[in-house]
């Protein structure tokens, strides 16, 4: 019994304690289901973590709560939870680390899409206007979209991870390519029954998403690209590290070398994400964050290597048809990318009838963790 007064003195502790201090560059949410059925409810945990400016990471607070749909088969994770008064959940008072984190827009709604007989973890916030859908590349997850989420307010706004990376499912032998990532993308706005989309592209989800919109000009209210590409130019750079996973022969080589999990594989991870970040401040936490769940990536982002450069030959093909679409395009480029660089946003601008160009200084590849507020401007007036 002493035992158990001790952790509930410490529980109180930790969910009445002052959050008005702490350096947050991040917070995330979830919930967990412990199968534990009291009452008519299944009982739940909200469990928050904050990243700090070093990386370090820790619980924020923890609180129960209940499932709100109790439909069979339903993949919706829509939760309510009981904060005590005065806790840091009921006051959503957290520090500020680049601007103010209590402004990170709630994750609203988590899904489980199917597709191909697997899941995609999708993420819903905000409730106004037409949804954008931001999508990521490689090699990354939905995160990358951490820093731009407070800047979008109310908007509503969808976010996956495409199989094989972040908390979608990652099946062996799977063919990840750019063509499948176009099925991804297709799931989620046919599941979630989304008329009109704004569409955000960065990096290799530039393909999927333009051969999506060519599919379905009439469903596009705007799509954005961000550092992306779509078919071979002579402006277009592979970063070095993706140079050396996608040439045919040298990447077995390399593969062999930085092996999955390798602290070679590590290395070269940080490196070349990192260069692709200019802000000194956010490079160490976005880099970490992202590296976390990138070892159970690697088959994906090997096998999307193998298709990069045949992705970009075969969409030469498609030049006419991006001459001919008709819909708003807005080019979002970082300045100081190398690879996807501005000869690349300005070849996309002359191709697209309806685009307008808008370069950011002060900027690489990671456009959205660099200049998040101008970037999420730019989103939220396209469309």
């Amino acid at each position: 019994m002493s035992q158990l007064s001790q952790w509930q003195d410490e529980a109180r502790a930790s969910t009445t304690r002052d959050l008005s201090k702490p350096d947050y560059v991040y917070v995330w949410a979830d919930g967990a289901h412990l199968n534990v059925r009291l009452d008519e409810a299944r009982l739940c945990l909200l469990v928050i973590v904050g990243v700090r400016v070093d990386g370090r990471k820790e619980l924020v607070p923890l609180a129960e709560g209940y499932r709100h749909c109790q439909a069979p088969g339903c993949h919706s994770h829509a939760w309510q939870w009981r904060f005590p008064p005065g806790s840091p959940g009921s006051r959503a008072s957290v520090g500020s680390g680049h601007g103010d984190r209590s402004r990170m827009a709630a994750v609203r709604e988590t899904l489980k899409v199917p597709r191909a007989g697997h899941l995609l973890h999708a993420e819903v916030t905000g409730s106004q206007g037409v949804p954008v859908v931001l999508l990521h590349g490689f090699p990354d997850n939905l995160h990358l979209y951490d820093e731009l989420m407070p800047h979008l307010g109310d908007r509503r706004v969808v976010r996956f991870d495409f199989l094989g990376w972040g908390r979608s499912d990652k099946p062996d032998g799977y063919p990840y390519t750019a063509d499948n990532m176009t099925g991804d993308l297709a799931a989620v706005i046919d599941y979630l029954g989304l008329e009109q989309v704004v569409l955000v592209a960065h990096d290799a989800s530039g393909p999927p998403a333009i051969d999506w919109a060519l599919l379905y000009p009439h469903r596009v209210a705007a799509l954005v690209l961000l550092n992306t590409y779509y078919h071979q130019t002579m402006a277009l750079r592979r970063p070095p590290a993706i140079a050396l996973y996608s040439t045919p022969l040298l990447r077995n080589a390399a593969r062999r070398l930085a092996g999955r999990g390798s602290d070679l594989a590590r290395r070269l991870y940080i490196w070349q994400v990192g260069k692709f970040i200019s802000d000194d401040q956010r490079r160490g936490p976005v880099v970490n964050l992202l590296y976390d769940s990138f070892t159970a990536a690697q088959p994906a982002f090997w096998r999307l290597n193998d298709d990069l450069l045949g992705t970009v030959l075969i969409r030469r093909r498609r030049i006419p048809d991006l001459r001919r679409f008709d819909r708003p395009v807005r080019v979002v480029f970082g300045t100081e990318d190398r690879s996807l660089n501005p000869r690349v946003a300005r070849r996309f601008a002359e191709l697209f009838p309806r685009a307008d160009l808008h370069l950011l200084p002060n900027a690489s590849h990671f456009v959205q963790v660099d200049q998040p507020e101008r970037t999420a401007e730019l989103v939220l007036s396209a469309g």
